[in-house]
């Protein structure tokens, strides 16, 4: 439908997701409302893993973590006891 009129979108979430869909659909040029209920929009520190198929998915929409985020070079984790669950080498 090449003439139809822009859609009216409600999205519900400002996650991830929520906001990607956002941007997605902004780009086509819809008018889009976000709501969030969280009360912790100050919030600093939080961290999101992106793998390779989300970092593709983001580019398409004009974001690239490479360059607006932090790369982790090494990961370790460990049990709640604090022995090594996984240690890549």
């Amino acid at each position: 439908m090449p003439n139809a009129p822009p859609l009216k979108v409600l999205v519900a979430g400002a996650g991830i997701g929520g906001l990607a869909v956002a941007i997605g659909l902004r780009q086509q040029g819809h008018e889009v409302h976000i709501f969030e209920k969280s009360k912790f929009s100050n919030e600093v520190g939080a961290a999101l893993t992106v793998p390779p198929n989300v970092d593709g998915l983001l580019k398409r929409i004009g974001f690239d973590a490479d360059e607006n985020g932090w790369t982790i070079e090494r990961a370790l984790f460990y049990t709640s006891k604090g022995a090594d669950l996984l240690r890549p080498d």
